[in-house]
């Protein structure tokens, strides 16, 4: 399978519909982002954390930046980013792109919904 789009519903002035939640996969999402994406992630299991993986392919100096893993609680909603481009933007495919994973085991337990925030 192939990593999942999920396409940012643009905040503006004049408001936004909240989006339908996007359940988690085993080969994870991609999103576009222009730096001003912010990810809303929800664990909906009942009694165990679950971790989120935002993928940065970049290198500073030649060393690999740790990619950002987060720990959701049981049954918690948190927003995430925004994301630089220049640390988390895919560089060989997927140009524009950032990559998100679950946990292996666990991603039907964790829902996004994404938002860019226009500039």
């Amino acid at each position: 399978m192939a990593r999942l789009a999920i396409a940012p519903s643009v905040i503006t002035r004049t408001g936004v519909t909240q989006p339908a939640q996007t359940v988690g996969q085993v080969d994870g999402h991609k999103i576009a982002n222009n730096g001003y994406v912010v990810i809303e992630v929800n664990n909906i299991h009942a009694t165990l954390a679950r971790n989120v993986i935002v993928q940065t392919p970049g290198t500073v100096d030649g060393l690999a930046i740790a990619d950002l893993t987060i720990s959701v609680a049981a049954l918690a909603i948190i927003m995430l980013g925004p994301f630089p481009p220049s640390y988390y933007n895919q560089v060989a495919s997927d140009l524009g792109s950032i990559y998100v994973d679950e946990h292996a085991g666990s991603e039907t337990d964790i829902k996004l919904r994404v938002y860019q925030i226009s500039p």
